[in-house]
């Protein structure tokens, strides 16, 4: 009897183990099945000379205006020859909305909303895998490329997951009152971390985290910009907000060599990029700033530019005209270049500019 009940706890340990392979194994076909080469080039915009040392893809998520679906695709505004910019529409990286692709050297992240175990409402979760350098296309994504699933837990909405530059660790930001208004304050969002082999935690309440390297990060906080220490816990305030909270339509970004940070507060019509002097006892100057009001300031890998989604303010409800501006930073400050990429085929209200890979 005991022989029997010891063979049968066997098998069904067996079983059990085939299970959950044969869910990770049609986990990652489906997400490959989702990938396809469908490149589908939708817009260029004329010769631009002064363009000329422009280079990678603007990765975008957009939603066509005549879509009845209102499906959410991933783009690239792609400078191959940078005289003649294209946004193209990538592949379907992961059959899902709000994709929010983040891109390092050589890893990728994103949030999709593939089915896991919760049966009432598909909640979006955390994938990374290992980009093919070999895809010499927009995007370094084909068949070929494998995803796996790092969260699985009913929080929502996630967005806009950042990975390590030295790691596999990611952050990445959650709304603590999923029902509340579009725009509130920086803090009734928060940030957690997870990576491929512990499960997701929360570090604080803020929202944007930009990692400094393995074991610091910035973020937007309610009383404005703050350098985190993931080891200690320790915080400083960088730059302060006066007189209000930081709103969460407020973007930030922090360019690859970790050099320059931008803030844009459409709000007031502001774009500001900082100067980070030192990072072992932090010190920021101002490089310039620009009148205008924008989302999604983003640095090219090369550190010399900045991408910026801008829109008319005035006009903001009825025809908003969203567009890219482009500006230069170098010895003379903040540039803006003769750039202006029409999005106004795209919701404006559905719009992020994710990576400059």
């Amino acid at each position: 009897m005991v022989k029997n009940i010891i063979i049968l706890s066997i098998i069904l340990a067996i079983l059990s183990i085939f299970s959950m392979a044969a869910f990770y194994l049609q986990k990652v076909a489906t997400l490959n099945n989702g990938i396809s080469d469908d490149y589908v080039t939708v817009g260029s915009l004329g010769t631009h000379k002064a363009l000329s040392g422009l280079s990678g893809s603007i990765i975008m998520e957009l939603v066509d205006k005549d879509d009845g679906s209102q499906k959410q695709w991933t783009y690239a505004l792609n400078f191959t020859n940078p005289y003649i910019p294209q946004l193209i529409r990538a592949p379907d990286v992961i059959d899902a909305d709000d994709t929010h692709i983040s891109i390092t050297s050589d890893r990728f992240t994103l949030v999709s909303r593939e089915d896991n175990d919760f049966d009432d409402f598909i909640y979006p979760q955390i994938f990374t895998g290992v980009i093919n350098k070999n895809i010499k296309k927009a995007l370094p994504f084909d068949e070929s490329v494998e995803v796996l699933q790092v969260t699985n837990d009913a929080t929502w909405p996630k967005w806009l997951p950042v990975i390590s530059p030295s790691s596999d660790d990611i952050l990445y930001m959650v709304k603590e009152s999923p029902n509340t208004g579009t725009v509130t304050s920086a803090d009734t969002w928060s940030i957690h971390l997870v990576n491929t082999v512990s499960k997701s935690k929360k570090i604080v309440n803020g929202a944007y985290p930009k990692w400094v390297d393995g074991k610091h990060f910035i973020y937007l906080a309610d009383r404005g910009l703050v350098l985190h220490n993931l080891i200690t816990g320790e915080e400083i305030d960088l730059w302060g907000i006066q007189d209000s909270n930081a709103l969460s339509n407020i973007r930030i970004d922090l360019s690859d060599d970790k050099r320059y940070i931008a803030w844009s507060f459409p709000d007031i019509g502001k774009l500001w990029v900082l100067e980070v002097k030192s990072w072992e006892t932090p010190s920021l100057s101002l490089v310039g700033d620009m009148s205008v009001h924008g989302f999604w300031p983003t640095f090219s890998p090369d550190s010399k530019y900045l991408a910026l989604q801008a829109v008319n303010w005035d006009t903001l409800v009825t025809n908003p005209n969203p567009h890219i501006k482009m500006y230069s930073i170098g010895v003379n400050g903040l540039t803006q270049l003769d750039f202006d990429f029409s999005l106004n085929a795209f919701n404006q209200s559905k719009m992020f500019i994710t990576d400059w890979y």
